[in-house]
């Protein structure tokens, strides 16, 4: 990451970024003119160690309940501010939890403290000389420390100008609104694209934070009367668009809202939340006045939960993710299961699974280390799952498939090509595609340093069983799966093999029938997770609309496919 050397008065240089982003595109102009100024505040005045230690207390909290904890923390010391190391690690475990922090945020408190001490942690004149990713490696390496949480003191104590936080959640999808697509891009991806944003990513990312609410407005909710029959109607849909004000009553609210309806005349429209606030007004507290608002808040609560169980080794306990932040644990674990379709335990585990991977794929790693790393307590634990989740043993893994036999064999379908392959598990890929080399390119990506073997006479009555399910959906696939994925893909994965031949399901249905209710979007990244085209039929999902959404394979065959299964199922339903 590059960072700029000179610092100019902020206004000057936020103008300048903003002008620089403005001449990006058309959608960079229009956020920033939405948007307005920049007006990014660091605070450069805090060492990183304090930096870091708000931060531990803050994650997953709402900012007035970590401001409550934090003045209790610094109420033990006589000097009123942020304590120093030497105090921090004099002080009784006991007295840190009485402050109100969990369990894990008191042993990384005191982590931090030993880490400043033992240099690991360094001092601000020595920070700002020191490479972006060199300070990010040596930080993360401290319990409850991960990237993001590094990249904000950067930003905001370090004052660096060229910061993209690219795991972070807002940033992700502000980029998603921004350029209108159906799903975020990775923080890989995010992080190519942004490399035409600097030297000014810190701000890019700033206004980034800002296109989800500052989105412009749909030309349905535009005019004053659209919004006043959206008012009239409770148009939940229309709650993502913009809030209305009473100034009689100092008050906004969405326009779903079941307070009473005011006088036309008297109503104010502004286009986010923020907006209303920055006029004066405040939030209505009538009992049912903003759902909208609250689903946010507890959407944001369970990215909270959810970046808190990726960033501690060992993952937080029920009991303590609830208490960090402010529920029970029965209510905890209920809208956690409903947001994400996944309880806390098993979205830890899915995510061990994960890091497990990346783990077993650095340099020089051990696979006992690896092990450790990813957040097992012990060798019997890990063994117990690690053949489902790798679908082959750790040694194997290490050597990306070396020794795992592959079977494959390219056949011409009425969709074009079509590639099938076999593990010693059961078919493990089904692809289909215009290009038979590009096909297998792409198996030997996934499977890299197994042994691929062409097809033979046995292995050929397979692929003739997947070109019959193929041509006459109904008959189906008798053959066993290799089917690897995370829990929660497993999940759909299952039900979508319940979708009747000739029927679609919406990806809002489908996350209905996994008790999910907001779970579409992360049910449709695990339908475009599936590497068994029609095995498992993610061709039968579309929008609420019934219009047809991406299909891995292309939505032409998508609808051919549909199409197809609907001709059979009509013929076969008409009485003789």
């Amino acid at each position: 990451m590059t960072r700029l050397h000179t610092k100019q008065d902020p206004t000057s240089r936020y103008h300048q970024a903003e002008q620089f982003l403005a001449a990006l595109d058309e959608d960079w102009h229009a956020l920033i003119k939405l948007v307005g100024p920049c007006v990014h505040q660091p605070r450069p005045e805090r060492d990183p160690y304090e930096a870091l230690i708000r931060s531990v207390v803050y994650q997953q909290l709402h900012t007035r309940a970590a401001e409550r904890i934090l003045q209790r923390l610094i109420n033990i010391y006589p000097h009123g501010h942020c304590p120093s190391p030497e105090e921090v690690l004099a002080t009784p475990y006991e007295t840190l939890r009485a402050c109100g922090l969990s369990g894990a945020k008191a042993t990384s408190i005191l982590g931090l403290a030993q880490a400043r001490l033992d240099g690991i942690i360094p001092d601000q004149a020595t920070a700002l000389n020191m490479p972006d990713e060199k300070l990010i490696k040596r930080l993360t390496t401290l319990r409850g420390i991960g990237r993001w949480t590094v990249e904000m003191m950067m930003m905001y104590t370090l004052e660096h100008e060229d910061i993209l936080p690219a795991d972070d959640f807002g940033v992700r999808e502000g980029y998603r609104n921004l350029k209108r697509l159906d799903k975020a891009p990775s923080a890989r991806v995010l992080r190519e694209l942004g490399q035409a944003w600097a030297p000014y990513r810190s701000v890019a990312s700033w206004y980034l934070w800002r296109m989800p609410r500052q989105a412009a407005t749909p030309a349905p909710y535009r005019t004053d009367a659209q919004r006043w029959q959206a008012i009239v109607e409770r148009d939940k849909q229309a709650d993502s668009h913009f809030v209305y004000a009473v100034p009689s009553t100092g008050t906004y609210a969405r326009p779903s809202a079941a307070s009473r309806r005011p006088n036309k005349e008297h109503v104010r429209y502004f286009d986010t939340a923020e907006q209303a606030e920055q006029a004066g007004f405040r939030a209505s507290r009538h009992k049912h006045a903003d759902r909208q608002q609250q689903s946010e808040q507890r959407h944001d609560l369970i990215v909270q939960a959810c970046r808190l169980i990726e960033t501690q080794n060992p993952a937080p306990k029920l009991e303590e993710l609830a208490d960090s932040l402010g529920m029970s644990p029965y209510h905890f674990h209920r809208i956690f299961k409903a947001q994400t379709g996944l309880t806390p335990h098993a979205y830890a585990k899915a995510h061990r699974s994960q890091r497990l991977r990346q783990e077993l794929d650095k340099a020089g790693q051990s696979i006992t280390d690896a092990i450790y790393e990813a957040g097992y307590g012990t060798h019997s634990q890990f063994y117990d799952e690690s053949h489902t989740m790798l679908g082959m043993p750790a040694k194997t893994f290490r050597k990306q498939g070396q020794g795992r036999i592959i079977r494959f064999a390219i056949a011409q379908c009425s969709l074009g090509a079509l590639l099938v392959a076999e593990s010693d598990r059961g078919i493990c890929a089904i692809s289909l595609g215009d290009d038979p080399k590009s096909l297998l390119e792409q198996l030997q990506d996934r499977f890299k340093a197994a042994e691929l073997i062409g097809a033979d006479p046995q292995f050929n009555q397979r692929v003739a069983q997947v070109v019959a399910m193929v041509e006459e959906p109904a008959v189906g696939l008798s053959l066993p799966l290799d089917i690897q994925g995370t829990a929660f893909q497993q999940r759909v994965w299952e039900l979508l093999r319940h979708i009747p031949v000739g029927q679609t399901w919406s990806y809002t249905e489908l996350a209905e029938r996994l008790g999910m209710p907001n779970g579409a979007r992360a049910v449709a990244r695990a339908c475009a997770s599936n590497t068994l085209a029609i095995a498992i039929p993610c061709h039968r999902v579309v929008r609420q609309s019934g219009d047809l959404a991406g299909y891995r394979w292309g939505l032409e065959r998508k609808k051919t496919l549909l199409e197809r299964e609907r001709s059979k199922a009509a013929s076969h339903n008409k009485p003789a």
